[in-house]
């Protein structure tokens, strides 16, 4: 049995705040992760999870230096078995988009779906 969790296995972040910064969330959500049990209780019990991912509006709307880039980078390096994060996406980005998050990502590999290239 696969379970997915909808957005509801938090990714620690820092909270950065001072003059001239946003304040960011103080938890990172994917939007998915699929699992053999709920993705929390995998983790602690030193299981793994098969796929972590978003939902995005477009390729364009990844941000390589955001919180959620980088936690879920480091979710899929530590705890997936396959090293590779999905992307789903409404608009599709250029390839020139598309090789600026995977080098930020390296050694992960990103899988982008696109519904409108």
């Amino acid at each position: 049995m696969v379970r997915c969790r909808w957005g509801s296995a938090p990714l620690q972040t820092r909270k950065r705040t001072g003059p001239g910064s946003h304040e960011e969330r103080e938890n990172s959500f994917p939007d998915f992760i699929f699992s053999k049990g709920p993705p929390d209780e995998e983790v602690e019990n030193g299981g793994r999870t098969f796929v972590v991912g978003d939902v995005k509006l477009g390729v364009r709307n990844i941000r390589p230096g955001g919180n959620q880039f980088r936690r879920m980078v480091a979710h899929a390096r530590s705890y997936a078995w396959a090293p590779i994060n999905i992307y789903l996406t409404l608009q599709g980005g250029t390839a020139a988009q598309r090789a600026r998050l995977q080098a930020a990502a390296a050694p992960i590999r990103l899988v982008f779906v696109s519904a409108i290239d």
